[in-house]
């Protein structure tokens, strides 16, 4: 039996079958089907009788999984897959095919047998052998109609079906995985705890999973399509646009920051933000956002640093914070005045009136000076009945002004079932240069408080 020379011209039927089948192996995941057709032709083009396609399991053994021919009692039989390679150890190479003639099975009587003809022990497998090169399944024939053994056409045909039934199976099961692989990523990605969305290279939101829509309060119909923007909070736009830009210019595969989102009912709430780099072989980028909420650690942090900076009673900054804002103030081009405060008659409104009203006095006050603030000054309680206030960028003429209203504005009488208590406020002021030191600006207007002091008190002097 030759195997050599070239593929002689098939039929209609045989190049219109495993163009089928080819067509079937790329459009189709219904691999049964495609097996079963693949037994047929074999039976019907290769004219065999019978056809058996055996699938290794996962236990290892292999298992008839399709039959053409008079043999379907052997469909969903098992044998070990030591037994095949055994079996296929016997047989003797021709191509990629094992042909275990009948005097390998039995000797006995080999020599009064035609060599030519079809003896019923006689054996045909083509071996399937998968793109990693291990052994999927055997396909057997068995029978020729024509009682010859198979030629070199019909062996190279026979190869042929093998080659296609491995590809089929091969086929389905990549298709299989990337199936199982989708809904296992498609599950973690719906199911997650942490807020997911997928936005492609014009930034805006193609995907999203149930965390990253509660996050922001609203529908996933109406944030598909939408530019990120368009629920970050406006101050953060900037930063995030240019991290956007870093990760599709320079390469950069993972970015991780916080920013501000405006949530649908109008609040501020924070997410600690992880983009990853989507790149594919055509030059095409999406970016996908994980994101975690930490809003409530973000409000308590505040919470705490505010508590930090400020005065338990009034609310007003505290002595660090006071000279934290004055050191930032003088780094700043212009004169930067500061006005110290005493509470003129204090130890007597609470000797009088009891602390409670000295809280009280202490509480009106605080807004009293708030009142009189611009944009970006400060008003802080240094301890006891001493407040400053901190004006940044005026001239003399401006802090006397303020100082002056200040004072007007604090003085009141306080009366608690009793006789009335006068209540006013001393105020030194002193300007410094950007350059001066926080320290010694303070000090100057704390000279300036006691010379009003000396004074006779309810005044202003500059220092």
């Amino acid at each position: 039996m030759s195997s050599g020379g070239p593929l002689p011209l098939m039929r209609p039927s045989m190049s219109r079958f495993i163009i089928d089948v080819a067509k079937r192996i790329g459009s189709t995941l219904d691999l049964p089907r495609t097996l079963e057709q693949i037994t047929e032709a074999v039976v019907e083009l290769l004219e065999f009788e019978l056809a058996v396609l055996n699938l290794v399991t996962v236990a290892g053994d292999l298992e008839a999984v399709a039959v053409a021919g008079p043999g379907q009692n052997l469909l969903g039989t098992r044998a070990s897959r030591e037994n095949w390679d055994i079996l296929l150890g016997l047989g003797r190479e021709v191509g990629a095919l094992r042909i275990v003639e009948h005097s390998t099975m039995s000797p006995h009587g080999a020599a009064q047998w035609d060599p030519g003809a079809w003896h019923p022990q006689d054996l045909v497998f083509a071996p399937l052998i998968g793109m990693d090169g291990r052994l999927l399944g055997v396909l057997g024939v068995d029978r020729p109609t024509n009682g010859r053994r198979p030629d070199a056409n019909q062996c190279e045909l026979l190869e042929l079906f093998a080659v296609q039934a491995a590809l089929a199976l091969d086929h389905a099961r990549m298709h299989a995985r990337l199936e199982r692989n989708e809904r296992m990523m498609r599950k973690t990605f719906e199911q997650a705890p942490m807020g997911m969305a997928v936005f492609g290279e014009d930034r805006r939101l193609q995907r999203a999973n149930p965390a990253y829509c509660a996050f922001l309060g609203r529908r996933l119909e109406d944030l598909i399509g939408k530019h990120f923007k368009e629920f970050t909070h406006p101050e953060d736009v900037p930063m995030a646009e240019q991290i956007g830009r870093n990760l599709q210019i320079d390469g950069t595969d993972v970015v991780r920051f916080e920013k501000r989102y405006v949530h649908a009912d109008g609040r501020t709430v924070w997410g600690r933000l992880s983009l990853t780099a989507l790149r594919t072989g055509y030059g095409e980028m999406h970016v996908l956002a994980q994101l975690e909420d930490v809003t409530a650690s973000r409000e308590a942090a505040q919470e705490l640093e505010r508590r930090a900076a400020t005065d338990s009673l009034t609310g007003l900054n505290n002595h660090a914070a006071v000279m934290k804002h004055l050191r930032e103030a003088l780094r700043q081009p212009g004169r930067t005045a500061v006005l110290y405060c005493d509470v003129d008659n204090f130890k007597r409104v609470n000797d009088t009136l009891g602390h409670p009203a000295g809280d009280a006095l202490l509480l009106d006050l605080a807004k009293d000076l708030v009142a009189v603030l611009r944009p970006g000054d400060c008003a802080g309680r240094l301890g006891g009945d001493e407040f400053v206030l901190i004006l940044q960028g005026v001239d003399e003429a401006q802090a006397m002004s303020v100082a002056e209203r200040t004072r007007r504005a604090s003085r009141r009488a306080l009366n608690v079932d009793g006789p009335a208590v006068l209540s006013s406020i001393t105020v030194g002021v002193a300007l410094g240069d950007s350059g001066c030191s926080e320290t010694a600006l303070l000090a100057a207007a704390d000279r300036a408080l006691l010379a009003a002091k000396r004074r006779g008190r309810n005044c202003v002097v500059l220092a």
